[in-house]
């Protein structure tokens, strides 16, 4: 979900890391996604149910997140984020954002 812009300046050269910003991701990179809605997340085919959509401020730089409860235990969180704020119910395992 997270994009960083053009990291190659107007002439072809690779920018300054002053120059190089990132991307928040808005609403709109989360349009048509629905809580309850079943999803397959890339890369590795992995299958579940979306169950929540949003801004998740503790990750990265913020901005809108996917959270999705896996069928099986292929995730890495449960659907809260370190810090211990909660988004969505999962077993551990089976959540990620």
């Amino acid at each position: 979900c997270r994009v960083k812009l053009d990291e190659v300046n107007n002439e072809g050269n690779p920018k300054k890391d002053e120059e190089v910003k990132e991307e928040v991701p808005g609403l709109e990179s989360v349009e048509g996604v629905n809580v309850g809605a079943r999803c397959e997340v890339q890369p590795g085919g992995r299958r579940g149910k979306v169950a929540f959509v949003g801004d998740v401020s503790e990750i990265g730089s913020g901005g809108c997140w996917v959270g999705v409860m896996f069928d099986e235990p292929v995730g890495k969180a449960d659907g809260s984020v370190k810090g211990g704020k909660r988004y969505f119910e999962a077993q551990p395992g089976f959540g990620g954002f």
